[in-house]
């Protein structure tokens, strides 16, 4: 999966059409009940940074957030 992944967000860098990358997800990365998601942050949230994405929607807690994370936040 992680190597389809990186293949797929490779081809996207060279596709100059795509305007917005958005990431749908059932598991939140920060959340307010569950916080166990140590995998995504340390493996998901890099990809996601690293390639710029515009938007992250997931469903796991029933509640809105927002959060804005910078790059510099996570080092």
């Amino acid at each position: 999966m992680v190597t389809w992944i990186k293949r797929t967000l490779s081809d996207w860098k060279k596709d100059s059409s795509i305007q917005w990358k958005l990431h749908l997800n059932h598991y939140q990365l920060f959340g307010k009940y569950y916080q166990d998601n140590e995998y995504l942050i340390d493996n998901y949230l890099p990809l996601l940074m690293d390639n710029n994405f515009d938007f992250f929607l997931n469903g796991h807690e029933h509640t809105n957030l927002y959060a804005n994370y910078l790059y510099s936040d996570k080092n």
